[in-house]
């Protein structure tokens, strides 16, 4: 049987170079790791901002377009494109009820076209006056008409377009519409 030499005693003092390194490196370890886990938290604290920046600028760019398709909701009424070459009626919404509308010819007079509208008044009462605002491929008008729109009758009213290409301008958009007077029978 062997025995094993006997080692001289280490002593504490030669054991504690390695202990100190020991800590130390676990002290590094450490230091790094809470400053790893503070940028970690600085970043998230900053994309969290940021964040909360984009859904509120989100939330209002939403509302902000939910209120322009309730705008154009209640104004599609209000308007209608006319087209120049078909007989087609489009309805109105005016001030003081629907009319409906269509164009019941087109003449080239110079350096435009002069645009016959009819105007149907659906209801059972009369109405005095009106004012049409309308808008084509070259410009814009209003017009004021001081015709009685008779109970479920067409009235012919005529616009003039100018400058108009008679072959370019291919419709008529009736911005809005407005009736000046409702007589009492």
């Amino acid at each position: 049987m062997d025995i094993p030499e006997p080692q001289p005693p280490t002593s504490s003092s030669a054991r504690t170079p390695g202990l100190a390194l020991l800590v130390v490196g676990i002290l590094l370890t450490f230091v790094a790791v809470a400053a790893i886990t503070g940028l970690i938290a600085r970043q998230s604290t900053r994309e969290s901002a940021q964040s909360t920046a984009t859904v509120a600028t989100l939330q209002k760019d939403v509302e902000s377009l939910r209120g322009q398709v309730r705008n154009l909701m209640a104004d599609s009424d209000r308007t209608a494109v006319l087209p120049l070459a078909e007989r087609v009626y489009f309805p109105v919404r005016t001030n003081g009820g629907t009319l409906l509308m269509a164009v019941a010819g087109v003449e080239e007079v110079g350096n435009g076209l002069r645009v016959h509208l009819s105007i149907g008044n659906p209801h059972s009462m009369t109405y005095k006056g009106f004012t049409l605002s309308f808008v084509w491929d070259k410009g814009k008008g209003t017009g004021v008409f001081a015709d009685v729109l008779a109970p479920g009758t067409w009235t012919v009213v005529t616009v003039m377009l100018s400058p108009a290409d008679p072959a370019g301008t291919k419709s008529l958009t009736i911005t809005s519409a407005s009736v000046d007077e409702i007589p009492v029978r």
